[in-house]
């Protein structure tokens, strides 16, 4: 054989070498015809440019991921630093295209709307107090208030302007923070832990990047928007290199892996090898990307050298720190933050809540001075009237117990006939034979139901598993109706326990008590508060109680208010779901609150900013109080003593507010009242509403450095959103967006 190809190996090397040409030859063809390939023109830039069909779908798809995915389990998305997010979310330019081009938005954004409403954050599933809301409450307040705003509200610009907050929000506390923080929550609080914590998608509503959160077609408005700007750039004669572009993507990579692997570094070797694979993740290759990346770039440079020249004007900024240097010292009056009323849902709870403890049924907008007794409020609505126990307890699930029964024990456990009966009961596929034990699929399955079932059958080994954990003292609350969920809600709707608590006399223990054969505890009663109290708004609003309650009447009312309305009916003639028409239903159930919160408007400003009935959820929302905070402001003016309840009370300070400060509601006009004087009623954002009397005036002595740059950053801010305002104008009066899906 050998010698054959010594023999003929000439005329082997001389084929193989033919064999090699004719490959690079085809290849290079092939190369050539695709690059020969004409690009189809979809439309014209501002200035005439032609915008390219292949340049538009390689911009979209490199905008579509980013370093802010939260999908990172196959592959970093490190190229782009966040466009999207940094240039059209942050600074508000992302709503400006939503409010332009709307009605080619809203049927991606409906087909979001139900994942959106059905969205049911994580909770421990032996302790509801661990919880994804728990810990957005204490570590980002705003993303939870976003997330009640969007769940409770209709697809539209508004809306869009929400989901863009709650975006951002969740880039700040993203879903890793998250689950370390619930990690040692569950360590601290010692429950069993819960083995889909690990695994559990914690991003909200399920969406890993921004094309799952806004939809192919914003992202087309966007790389659309992006081609246009770059068009007038490069009109100014703006220039980028390609070298540029190359070094700015290879930066991008650098700081990404930097940020994600905790200040990590990468060599250039390394950078090079990523480069090259996410180009191959993506499907594009390196001349597309870098053509696209530098029309990013020349739309950075040209909105960025625009609203940052305000800053290079030494006068501007001795103005600025003059202007900004004014400060008054006030006597401040705020909403507490449980009444502002941060989003429809929100009004309907306080409304609810109005109506079940008012000794009247309320007539004005006023919050009553005196509540109904107890027991009629008991009788209305029996969530709201509680005692409060107080317990010291341990528990434990059987599940860790069963983990420690060797293999040996559960078959030596199997095969006695107790054992043997339990499993036939629980796998009816066992029959009578116990040779068909090691031949099912489901052995597994099978030990570990055995294993479970010997701890329920061993109460000496649960009662010492229980007495070896500390004890930890709870407050529970005893009501008629007890919450269908929340802390210890499977004990308190027992009413075995119930009884306990209520009746059993004070030191007395339960060894090992349970409800559901699963969980297990040792609880010691403490001491029992023997009279009833009122549930106030603040707690029934934050454990869910008027939710409940909430749901339950618009539920009720729904029959009869879905009658003759086309409203309620889907295509196919059925009605349409609860879920998809709660804020329809309780517009028209609340139609006189809504129309008494436009009577007092108008008594004030004047002309509504709507039509009657049909204006912005919001707008009730802002606007429900203002008139129980003209009634406190008058008795103050007056000198009069306030005599309110203590949930109605507000909130009272003496801050120095100046011009440079950003709070809740604005305080402008406030540096020009005179001394003595109160100022008007402020109305905020989220459901906040103040008012101050000026006490004094003055200049800050002295401004710090961050301060001053804070505000310069809200200039640069204000000023980038006149710009991006202004280039819109230009593009929607040249019609230089495509709309066609075709196209796209």
């Amino acid at each position: 054989m050998l010698e054959f190809f010594r023999k003929y190996q000439k005329i082997f090397f001389i084929f193989v070498t033919i064999i090699i040409g004719i490959s690079f030859s085809v290849v290079g063809i092939n190369t050539q015809m695709v690059e020969s390939t004409p690009d189809k023109q979809i439309g014209k830039t501002i200035n005439g440019r032609p915008i390219y069909s292949k340049e538009l779908l390689v911009l979209s798809q490199l905008l579509s991921h980013s370093l802010f995915d939260t999908d990172r389990s196959n592959w970093p998305h490190l190229l782009n630093d966040g466009v999207i997010e940094k240039n059209f979310l942050e600074t508000g330019l992302a709503v400006m295209l939503a409010e332009q081009y709307f009605p080619y938005l809203e049927p991606e954004l409906k087909k979001k709307e139900q994942m959106i409403s059905l969205f049911k954050p994580y909770t421990h599933p032996y302790d509801a107090q661990l919880s994804c809301r728990a810990v957005w409450k204490n570590y980002s307040p705003g993303l939870l208030e976003h997330l009640e705003q969007l769940k409770n509200s209709r697809v539209d610009v508004h809306s869009f302007s929400t989901l863009c907050q709650l975006y951002l929000d969740q880039v700040a506390f993203p879903k890793e923070a998250l689950q370390q923080v619930l990690h040692f929550q569950e360590q601290r609080a010692g429950v069993p832990k819960d083995p889909r914590l690990a695994e559990i998608e914690l991003s909200l509503f399920g969406f890993k990047n921004v094309k799952d959160w806004f939809g192919d077609r914003f992202i087309h408005l966007a790389s659309q928007f992006i081609l246009n700007v770059s068009a007038l750039a490069e009109q100014k004669k703006y220039q980028i290199t390609k070298q540029e572009v190359q070094s700015d993507l290879l930066q991008n990579v650098y700081k990404g892996y930097k940020q994600l692997s905790q200040n990590k570094s990468l060599e250039p070797s390394q950078a090079m090898q990523y480069f090259q694979r996410e180009l191959q993740v993506l499907g594009l290759n390196e001349v597309d990307v870098v053509n696209a990346w530098r029309h990013v770039m020349l739309f950075r440079r040209l909105v960025l050298d625009t609203s940052g020249s305000v800053f290079n004007d030494p006068l501007a900024q001795k103005q600025f720190h003059l202007f900004a240097d004014q400060s008054v010292e006030v006597e401040l009056y705020e909403l507490p933050s449980y009444l502002r009323l941060k989003d429809f849902s929100s009004l309907l709870k306080l409304q609810v809540y109005l109506e079940a403890v008012s000794l009247e049924q309320p007539k004005s907008l006023n919050l009553p001075i005196e509540f109904a007794s107890l027991d009629s409020i008991e009788t209305r609505q029996p969530e709201l009237v509680q005692k409060k126990v107080e317990v010291r307890l341990s528990s434990i699930n059987i599940e860790e117990l069963a983990a420690q029964i060797s293999l040996k024990s559960t078959w030596e456990w199997e095969t006695t006939d107790e054992g043997w009966s339990f499993l036939q009961t629980r796998f009816p596929e066992l029959k009578n034979s116990r040779q068909t034990l090691d031949q099912i699929d489901s052995r597994n399955s099978v030990d570990q139901a055995a294993r479970l079932e010997m701890v329920r059958q061993n109460k000496e080994l649960i009662a010492q598993a229980l007495q070896q954990r500390p004890l930890k003292t709870v407050e529970l609350l005893l009501r008629k109706k007890p919450l269908a969920q929340g802390p210890y809600s499977s004990l308190l709707n027992h009413k075995e326990f119930t009884a306990f608590l209520e009746n059993a006399p004070l030191e007395s223990i339960e060894e090992c008590y349970s409800v559901d054969a699963n969980n297990f505890y040792r609880i010691e009663l403490v001491a029992r508060n023997a009279q009833k109290e009122l549930v106030n708004f603040e707690e029934a609003f934050q454990d869910g109680t008027l939710d409940s309650i909430l749901d339950q009447k618009l539920e009720n009312a729904y029959p009869n208010i879905r009658k003759g309305k086309e409203l309620f009916l889907q295509a196919n003639g059925n009605f349409k779901p609860f879920y998809e028409v709660k804020e329809q239903i309780a517009r028209i159930l609340y139609e006189p609150l809504l129309l008494a919160i436009e009577q007092d408007y108008v008594k004030v400003f004047g002309d509504l900013p709507g039509m009657s009935k049909q204006l912005p959820a919001m707008f009730y929302c802002k606007y429900r109080l203002y008139g129980f905070m003209q009634s406190v402001k008058q008795q103050l003016e007056l000198g009069v003593e306030l005599n309110l309840p203590k949930q109605w009370e507000l909130i009272s300070t003496s801050p120095y507010i100046s011009r440079s400060q950003k709070l809740d509601f604005p305080t402008d006009d406030w540096i020009e009242i005179p001394v003595n004087q109160w100022s008007p009623i402020s109305v905020g954002s989220s459901g906040s509403l103040a008012f101050a009397k000026v006490c004094s005036k003055g200049n800050l002595e002295e401004i710090p450095l961050e301060k001053i740059e804070q505000g310069f950053q809200f200039l640069s801010f204000d000023t980038c959103r006149d710009v991006m305002r202004h280039l819109l104008q230009k593009i929607v009066e040249g019609n230089c967006i495509v709309f066609s899906d075709k196209e796209l």
